[in-house]
């Protein structure tokens, strides 16, 4: 596929990658096999120890529309995201994880809709996708939801960790220019829940969002419910992976505190909550697998915010037991719930 160089792309599809050899060919050719043609494709690999790298490179070969940058050590996806918005030329960006994958139709929806209704930002439905039983198995929300203004208020009420679905993972299309005027980027001291801080900027910039029930992207789940296998590097978070994010959260809790964001403020705060609640329960549930149970027990009485946290998790540990886990021999059957 080859495309007029006086021509400038209409979108620009942002695929960081860090080892992500396995899936990087199916997700770069749903960008490829879009209905529209007059795009680019900028992959970053981040300084994979994979294949990745050189998957792309060979896919490029073919299409002169993808473009490859390797990076000589692993910085993390904002990092990444913040260069692509710096090279791209589309009037659009948007997202594409390594692991994910378009509907066909997906750019050529978006834009028309963004477009016809003069918004600076798109999001759609997503597509749940277990990779271990090879099928999708529900959608994000509602297909049906017609296409609708998504305002601050809806994103700061959707953005829950704890939800079923936290509008934090929506996978924005955005316009390029609205990125230029107002200095957005990905907030790169953190690693994890990037997507949901550029979000919230967008919007405390003053954007306007759209959001379509429809669903068009293809959301790869980090672990498969058939086989209990992960994809990608993502590996079980414990303490030590809350603490930047509630570092992270605490900026941004200052930040939209000093532009008179109240609402803004009361959700990250709540949201500094439940981070403190891992932090202390991932503490306190290794003191437990260790057998430091005085410990344990010192982490859970000084902080009572974990305790609502414990408590959904040993009742759902419990009720798995009794389904079926009697009989087996429990070394330590209380840190077994937690």
């Amino acid at each position: 596929m080859t495309q007029r160089h006086d021509v400038p792309p209409k979108v620009t599809v942002a695929i960081p990658v860090y080892n992500s050899a396995s899936t990087l060919e199916r997700c770069i050719n749903s960008a490829t096999s879009q209905t529209m043609k007059n795009i680019e494709i900028i992959v970053v690999d981040d300084g994979s120890s994979d294949e990745s790298g050189t998957v792309a490179e060979a896919l490029a070969l073919d299409d002169r529309r993808i473009k490859v940058l390797r990076l000589q050590r692993n910085h993390g996806e904002p990092h990444v995201m913040n260069v692509i918005a710096g090279i791209a030329n589309g009037d659009w960006i948007a997202v594409l994880d390594a692991k994910d994958a378009f509907l066909p139709d997906r750019l050529e929806r978006l834009v028309h809709e963004a477009e016809s209704r003069e918004v600076q930002m798109v999001v759609d439905n997503l597509l749940y996708v277990d990779f271990g039983i090879g099928r999708v198995i529900r959608t994000a929300f509602d297909p049906t939801n017609p296409p609708r203004t998504l305002a601050m208020s809806d994103f700061v009420q959707a953005a829950n960790t704890y939800a079923d679905f936290d509008f934090g993972l929506l996978k924005p299309m955005i316009r390029r220019s609205f990125i230029e005027n107002t200095g957005i980027a990905y907030y790169e001291h953190t690693k994890l829940t990037q997507n949901f801080y550029y979000l919230l900027s967008f919007f405390a910039a003053g954007g306007r969002a759209l959001i379509l029930g429809a669903p068009l992207y293809k959301w790869t789940l980090p672990s498969s419910a058939g086989n209990r296998q992960r994809i990608g590097t993502t590996a079980q978070q414990g303490s030590a992976d809350y603490l930047p994010l509630l570092r992270a959260n605490e900026h941004f809790v200052t930040e939209m505190n000093s532009r008179g964001m109240t609402e803004v403020v009361t959700m990250l705060e709540a949201r500094s909550r439940q981070y403190r609640a891992m932090i202390f329960y991932h503490d306190a549930r290794l003191s437990a697998l260790e057998g430091r149970w005085f410990k344990c027990a010192s982490k859970l009485l000084l902080h009572p915010v974990a305790y609502a946290l414990l408590a959904s998790r040993i009742l759902a540990r419990g009720r798995r037991a009794s389904r079926g886990a009697f009989g087996k021999t429990v070394r330590r059957p209380f840190a077994r719930f937690l």
